[in-house]
């Protein structure tokens, strides 16, 4: 169905006149599920988990730590994630009956979801990057972190870390800054009568752009994994000496302060799995795109490509949407908190704390809010 106005503008045909082989590139009942039902509903788990876990860190002030400063910056990396990835599903499947056009965004809508991703990504990066060097100060070097981990600088940090991000993010724009079409030859029936004659693809300016972007995203998600697992297995290995495992039948519990560090440890180590493991299959597709474009050696068809795509992409709101609830699963202080906020909202106007001296048991001091 390529008429003269859609050869002036495509970029090559389409042949999908084989009926068997133009039912792989519309919505399907599964892909259509996905998008409308398992995507919402992933989106408003993770938007609310997100939303209760800043909103936790901001109202209860004893949560004002380092480390969930830069866990409070990641939740509003997931709720970008989360925003981007649904909008651009949404308005494809409103405006196209087929899943791979992104003629529906336009070329702003390829520019801007793809940049807020990006945005998202690679401060993730960096705020996940932190996380494990509080942990391990905290661990290995418990006087420098005392000494450097204040709330200021964490602040600091934070901000130059959306700044950079930012910068990145727009100096990567080239990648989507093309939108452009391929005709499309539907079977001659009346059930692709209206599909549309040509579809949209969101392209860089040039093929090395895309190359350089894909390879530089998954080099810095590997190598971070990488560090993360060294930091872990070295934390793990300092606590080990620190505290060994007593005889058996004579296992005492940890001090109350004690088992909220391994809790602490518990719930990042548990959601950096999480991090690393569901966008593990969108990152391993874009290095492998990148590797065939320079080599020129393509193992999967176009339609295994976009289906491999399809699977990786809705794995992406895996992370975001369930790393909340991983802290409150794991650890109890948090939970503690969570029930403050949106309960007392911290309104006490006096805290007391104790404190131990050589002379006297025990001394109150009221300290104000």
């Amino acid at each position: 169905m390529a008429d003269e106005h859609c050869a002036k503008v495509t970029i090559g045909l389409l042949n999908l006149t084989d009926a068997d082989i133009a039912a792989d590139y519309t919505y399907n009942n599964a892909v259509a599920i996905l998008t409308t039902v398992i995507n919402p509903v992933m989106f408003t788990i993770g938007i609310f988990g997100n939303f209760c876990f800043v909103f936790t860190i901001a109202r209860v002030r004893y949560m004002w730590t380092v480390l969930n400063i830069y866990l409070a910056n990641m939740a509003l990396c997931a709720v970008l994630v989360l925003v981007s990835l649904l909008s651009n599903t949404l308005v494809r499947y409103q405006g196209s009956a087929v899943p791979w056009d992104f003629s529906p965004l336009g070329s702003i809508g390829c520019v801007f979801v793809n940049v807020v991703l990006d945005i998202a990504i690679w401060a993730a990066f960096v705020f996940g990057g932190m996380v494990n060097l509080v942990l391990y100060r905290a661990v290995l070097r418990p006087f420098q972190f005392r000494r450097l981990g204040e709330r200021k600088s964490a602040i600091v940090l934070s901000t130059g870390t959306w700044l950079c991000s930012c910068c990145i993010g727009a100096a990567f724009s080239p990648t989507w800054l093309r939108l452009d079409t391929r005709c499309v030859a539907w079977p001659d029936t009346e059930q692709y009568s209206m599909y549309p004659d040509y579809i949209g693809v969101c392209s860089p300016v040039e093929e090395w752009v895309l190359i350089f972007h894909d390879l530089a995203q998954t080099i810095c998600f590997f190598v971070g994994g990488l560090i993360g697992t060294f930091t872990y297995a070295t934390i793990f290995k300092k606590l080990k000496r620190v505290n060994p495992s007593p005889p058996e039948g004579n296992k005492q519990p940890l001090p109350r302060g004690r088992q909220r560090h391994v809790e602490v440890i518990k719930m990042v180590m548990i959601s950096s799995v999480v991090f690393y493991t569901f966008p593990m299959t969108y990152k391993c597709t874009l290095f492998a795109r990148s590797i065939a474009k320079l080599t020129n050696n393509y193992i999967l068809s176009e339609m295994q490509h976009n289906y491999l795509m399809l699977v990786a992409n809705n794995m992406m709101y895996v992370a975001p949407a369930i790393c909340p609830y991983i802290y409150a699963l794991t650890n109890s202080r948090y939970r503690s908190a969570l029930v403050t906020a949106f309960t007392r909202g911290c309104r006490k106007r006096h805290q007391h704390f104790v404190i131990r001296t050589d002379r006297t048991s025990t001394m109150h001091m009221t300290q104000q809010k």
